[in-house]
């Protein structure tokens, strides 16, 4: 999950500085792949370590956090964009997904184990 989460990251702050389509595609096709890694390897520890009675709240939570709050971060993200650029915005969302990743890291050490 956290080398997932990091890749996503970084590979938003490459595609943001890329120029050439072709490199821009490739580094989108791997930004997917590493978002789905990180995407199902967080569901499957989410459903794996959650107690039995908790489930289905824990995981109506995650799917409210990760799908009902996206339309909030695209208003913000398309707000900044409009006013310090496209390029800008992408490298500045890539750097705070792997600055979180890295934190919650370091917070929390069972995903290091896991």
């Amino acid at each position: 999950m956290l080398i997932g989460g990091t890749a996503f990251g970084v590979l938003l702050i490459l595609f943001a500085a890329s120029r050439a389509l072709a490199l821009a595609m490739a580094l989108l096709a791997l930004a997917g792949c590493a978002m789905i890694v990180n995407n199902s390897i967080t569901n499957t520890m989410l459903q794996t370590t959650a107690p039995d009675h908790l489930r289905g709240r824990i995981m109506g939570f995650y799917s409210f956090v990760f799908v009902g709050m996206a339309p909030f971060g695209a208003f913000l993200f398309g707000l900044v964009a409009e006013h310090v650029g496209v390029p800008a915005t992408l490298a500045a969302g890539g750097a705070i997904v792997a600055l979180a990743v890295m934190i919650a890291g370091w917070a929390v050490p069972e995903i290091r184990s896991a």
